[in-house]
């Protein structure tokens, strides 16, 4: 991988974790969004996600993305160096705005950035495994500039609340490692279409990829216009006494979009995918998924 200077990370901690909330109070005693929750151990996952993304993105390139009202949990969860970082997005107005957010401040500031972005909401089992193939993702990018590159998990089962990703037959080699081209993109599939994609060998969407920043931003420019132009103005208030009460207008001229449907479904012919194996992985959703993991880690449920 090449040198850090103009590598980024994104890291969105924006969501409510709304169906897993009952789970947290109950098991744990605490009204809080999951990933500020201490699931496993005693660090919340927004803090195992910072603390994995920081042993490959220096925290002075970190950009993390928080709900305006969750302002009161990052005491417990941020060290002083990453407080200089986080976003606070005004309303929750789903990924799209998070990500573009994140996007735009990155790109004000450097605009030769290479964008990683990681879910602080995931758990992932065998850590230094799984960044070795982010890494492998931005090596690959690096020589591919003009496509995104995304983690696609080996699914385990047909889950039907992630986003699957169906890998072409054709392929690139990068370091030993085949990069497949994406023929679909499917976010949250009926359960009958879940089965056949995991029959055929499709996988799970990781939602950690790897982008040239302007890649993106024009991304959002020809498939999300409206949250293009509502951020059209930002390098003219970013780093002034504006900056608040833009950010708070954008966001009330936006509505809740979800990054992979918005933008991933529409940009197949822009998507390579790593095929991810030999890592627990699970998007910690739902109560039933937790606690199936809790047991493959052998933590008591009690």
């Amino acid at each position: 991988m090449a040198g850090k200077d103009h590598l980024w990370g994104v890291v969105l901690a924006g969501g409510e974790g709304k169906r897993l909330q009952e789970f947290i109070r109950k098991r744990y005693g605490v009204e809080r969004p999951k990933q500020y929750s201490a699931i496993i151990g005693k660090r919340s996952m927004l803090r195992h996600t910072l603390d994995r993304v920081e042993k490959i993105i220096p925290p002075k390139q970190l950009q993390i993305v928080v709900a305006r009202k969750h302002r009161k949990y990052l005491p417990d969860v941020l060290k002083e160096r990453e407080k200089k970082s986080v976003l606070y997005a005004p309303e929750n107005r789903e990924s799209a705005a998070s990500i573009f957010l994140a996007l735009s401040h990155i790109y004000f500031r450097d605009p030769e950035a290479v964008v990683a972005i990681f879910p602080s909401d995931h758990f992932i089992g065998e850590e230094d495994r799984f960044l070795r193939y982010v890494e492998l993702a931005i090596s690959f990018h690096e020589e591919h500039p003009d496509y995104v590159v995304l983690l696609g998990i080996k699914p385990t089962e047909p889950v039907p609340e992630y986003g699957w990703i169906e890998p072409s037959k054709k392929f690139l080699v990068h370091k030993g490692n085949r990069f497949h081209k994406v023929v679909r993109f499917r976010e949250k599939p009926s359960l009958e279409t879940a089965q056949q994609y995991f029959n055929k060998g499709w996988l799970w969407n990781s939602l950690v990829l790897a982008a040239k920043c302007d890649l993106l931003v024009k991304m959002y420019r020809q498939h999300l216009e409206c949250i293009y132009n509502a951020f059209k103005n930002a390098k003219t208030t970013y780093g002034t006494d504006s900056e608040e009460g833009f950010i708070e207008n954008a966001f009330s001229d936006i509505p809740p979009l979800s990054f992979s449907k918005s933008i991933l479904e529409e940009i197949p012919d822009s998507l390579f995918v790593l095929r991810v194996e030999g890592i627990l992985w699970s998007d910690w959703g739902s109560k039933d998924q937790v606690l199936k993991d809790l047991d493959i880690l052998g933590v008591p449920r009690a």
